[in-house]
């Protein structure tokens, strides 16, 4: 895989969580070959402390030991890293999201993996908005392996490019296929205009099959079969997720 040639690796110092990440890693990483993997985590700044710093520095010096000590027994016998690969692991300091973005991009990262978020979904959600690379959300106890992987369309061309990120993934798994979603509303403002629900409903569905075939035109899968979906669905990324679990997906 030509991708993720520099990956970079969110430890949070939760042994549970980070066990899913790290193993995760391991499996991208090594099936990358990639070149460098920073495991970093981020320790709050103590200059928001501001004048009572110096109260409080040798705690702060005596936090930093122990996160590196932390780190050093997550990550011992879980990540060896890619043969021939440098791997580092960083302290930093400051606001998670800040400094994950930071970093990959003083890094030239194409890979930033991470894991889910305890609070819902808030910093993940925004790393992924802007982050200048690919961002690899892992859950909590997520088994490493790709076997079937799915991808949401929307016929744009970020759609395209997660394709060819999907294909990748799958060339490097030994895949022979992928499957793409698109899910689509049927918008129930037009019902009030008296049009027949099922046959407008049919309209869109047949539109979202034409845009399919255009969309299909200038996105390379490489040779691998792209097994298309087109489901209907008012709420589309509750549908999303419902459809990839029916599928069996393990990379979304």
């Amino acid at each position: 895989m030509q991708r993720f040639k520099n990956a970079i690796v969110g430890v949070e110092l939760d042994r549970r969580h980070d066990a899913a990440v790290v193993d995760y890693a391991e499996f991208v990483t090594r099936m990358a070959g990639s070149d460098r993997v920073h495991l970093a985590h981020v320790l709050p700044s103590p200059m928001s402390l501001g004048d009572l710093y110096p109260q409080y520095r040798q705690s702060f010096e005596t936090a930093r030991e122990e996160a590196r000590d932390r780190i050093d027994r997550i990550v011992d016998g879980r990540f060896g890293g890619p043969e021939r690969s440098t791997v580092r692991t960083l302290l930093l300091e400051g606001t998670p999201l800040v400094e994950i973005l930071r970093l990959s991009t003083d890094e030239d990262a194409d890979l930033v993996i991470v894991g889910q978020d305890h609070d819902g979904g808030t910093t993940t959600e925004k790393l992924a908005r802007k982050a200048p690379c690919s961002v690899l959300i892992v859950p909590p106890d997520a088994t490493p392996r790709i076997e079937r992987v799915v991808v949401p369309v929307d016929f744009s061309e970020h759609a395209a490019d997660a394709v060819d990120v999907a294909v990748a993934f799958a060339e490097a798994a030994g895949l022979e296929e992928i499957h793409l979603l698109h899910v689509y509303p049927v918008p129930t403002g037009y019902m009030k205009l008296g049009r027949d629900r099922d046959e407008f409903a049919r309209q869109i569905h047949l539109h979202a099959e034409s845009r399919f075939e255009t969309f299909m035109t200038y996105t390379n899968t490489r040779g691998l079969r792209a097994e298309r979906h087109v489901v209907e669905g008012e709420d589309v990324p509750a549908t999303i997720l419902r459809t990839a679990a029916e599928l069996g997906s393990d990379l979304l």
